[in-house]
């Protein structure tokens, strides 16, 4: 039996299950549906355990996205990501659904 971390076990599965953070379930909503490809990023930004990437985890839930997360300290190097989040942006969805990519912990990779 696999044990999940607390975190994975409670985070919201859907945005209507995220509390207390309307305004940010707003804005992220009206960013997915607003998106124009090539356009700007999102960037979600405050202290550990607020709920960042569970509401991602969320959205790409309700909007039937595919997500692809990557942890830029695992990548390290400005190059690497590029190169892996590069290729996957431009290459189908397997499941012919729009993707969603989360780049975690964004402050951990180095130029």
């Amino acid at each position: 039996m696999q044990v999940l971390p607390w975190f994975r076990k409670y985070c919201p599965q859907s945005l209507n299950e995220v509390s207390g953070q309307d305004e940010a379930v707003d804005t992220a909503k009206r960013f997915i549906n607003n998106y124009k490809p090539g356009g700007k990023a999102l960037l979600l930004f405050g202290p550990p355990g607020v709920g960042k990437t569970c509401l991602v985890y969320a959205l790409a839930n309700d909007l039937n996205l595919e997500l692809m997360e990557v942890n830029a300290s695992d990548v390290r190097t400005k190059e690497s990501l590029n190169s892996i989040i590069g290729s996957s942006s431009l290459q189908a969805s397997l499941f012919g659904r729009s993707k969603l990519i989360l780049i975690d912990e964004l402050d951990g990779a180095r130029r």
